[in-house]
């Protein structure tokens, strides 16, 4: 463990000898100076618990150089060796410099003086154990509000997941019983709830598969990419800025794309389906499917309106939308 550092400041030479040879046997290391700069330049290259110090000193005197130390060295622990016992001077000395001792010489080595610098010592100690002990009570409380906010934002994250799923059943609740009611007994209702079924049930369940939210980074290679293997390269992406990266639920876009394009590919003639890259930035990704450069069914099927209703719903929780247009289907995607 590292020593106690104690300066004594003395211009009488054997002052500090006898200092010195009272210290041998001390738990702490003796440093000296004869003069006010000299301590100064020692407390400048060494870290002191305590400065003892002579008040009556050519040059530099003891109130001047404990002024000094008080301004740069605030926490060391300033006490004053005097042969004057006047009560106005050590009045006005503890005002000045918040001196915590005053030693009367001569003094008794082991009633007076030792007792002193091992209190001022044990006082310097505490200090700082109570400033570390402080800083380390700060530092963990610190820790234990970045823990609380990141559990918060995972409880509220979660909350918002659960609120999506459930928005997204009802809502395939709804239209479930729209299309019961909307259908009269002389339809053959059976296909169509069965198609509307398959649907929905693709699109909850996928949407199930990206929970819990993850906003990722991810470029617009590893999209395609991906979006051709899941169907079975039957999907070619034009105007492409391959090296353009974003930030988002890839998760859910990549779903979108897939299940849109999937249903389209099924009605479709096209052995493949043309999908533009309209607007590829940081803060968003727009994709046009042109319906003059694919072979549609008409805009007025359900399956193409529901499956764009649902995810419209999914793509709603993000900022995102999809648009049925009269020429085109546009997909827009927020990124952050």
């Amino acid at each position: 463990m590292k020593k106690n550092k104690v300066l004594f400041v003395d211009d009488e030479i054997q002052v500090l000898n006898s200092i010195k040879r009272s210290t041998l046997e001390e738990d702490f290391e003796t440093f000296i100076a004869a003069n006010g700069e000299k301590a100064l330049e020692l407390m400048e290259q060494n870290e002191f618990c305590v400065v003892v110090s002579d008040m009556k000193m050519p040059g530099m005197d003891g109130l001047t150089l404990l002024k000094k130390i008080k301004e740069r060295h605030p926490d060391v622990i300033r006490m004053v060796l005097s042969g004057y016992n006047q009560v106005s001077q050590i009045l006005s000395t503890i005002n000045q410099v918040g001196v915590t001792k005053f030693i009367i010489k001569p003094w008794s080595v082991d009633e007076e003086f030792l007792p002193a610098i091992r209190e001022g010592i044990q006082y310097y100690n505490f200090k700082k154990e109570g400033e570390e002990l402080k800083k380390t009570l700060v530092s963990r409380n610190n820790a234990y509000q970045n823990i609380l906010k990141v559990n918060n934002d995972i409880i509220n994250n979660i909350q918002k997941d659960i609120n999506n799923v459930s928005v997204l059943y009802d809502n395939i609740q709804n239209l479930n019983k729209a299309l019961l009611l909307k259908s009269n007994t002389g339809n053959d209702i059976t296909s169509k709830v069965k198609g509307f079924n398959e649907i929905a049930d693709n699109i909850f369940h996928g949407f199930l598969n990206t929970q819990p939210t993850k906003i990722e980074e991810f470029t617009l290679t590893k999209l395609i990419d991906e979006c051709s293997v899941k169907l079975n390269k039957r999907i070619e992406f034009v105007n492409i800025e391959k090296d353009t990266t974003f930030r988002g639920n890839y998760r859910l876009i990549l779903l979108i794309i897939s299940e849109l394009s999937a249903q389209i590919i099924k009605d479709s003639e096209d052995s493949k389906l043309l999908v533009d890259i309209y607007k590829s930035d940081i803060d968003r990704l727009i994709l046009k499917i042109d319906k003059s450069k694919n072979s549609f069914i008409n805009q007025g099927d359900s399956n193409t309106r529901l499956i764009v209703h649902l995810l419209n719903v999914i793509n709603s929780f993000f900022n995102g939308n999809i648009d049925l247009e009269n020429e085109c289907i546009s997909l827009n995607f927020k990124c952050v």
